[in-house]
């Protein structure tokens, strides 16, 4: 697909000398994937810290509750 985009001179001017000529197009493509993976990957990280901090009441309960299992049998 072909799009159009617009750049700062300045980003422009470091694509041209990171990217081998005829090789922008794949070099931004990989720094979009790379973004968006970037992004993901927090979006999962957040769902998951924000589920722990919901269920971290109801953990401390289940932990109370085998907490006499937990130590049984031990030597004191």
């Amino acid at each position: 697909m072909r799009t159009t985009i617009t750049l700062e001179d300045k980003l422009h001017l470091k694509l041209k000398q990171l990217a081998r000529p005829r090789r922008m197009n794949q070099f931004i493509s990989e720094a979009l994937w790379e973004k968006i993976q970037r992004l993901e990957q927090e979006k999962v990280e957040s769902l998951m810290k924000e589920g722990y901090l919901v269920t971290k009441s109801q953990r401390a309960k289940f932990n109370e509750d085998w907490e006499v299992v937990n130590v049984e049998g031990w030597p004191e």
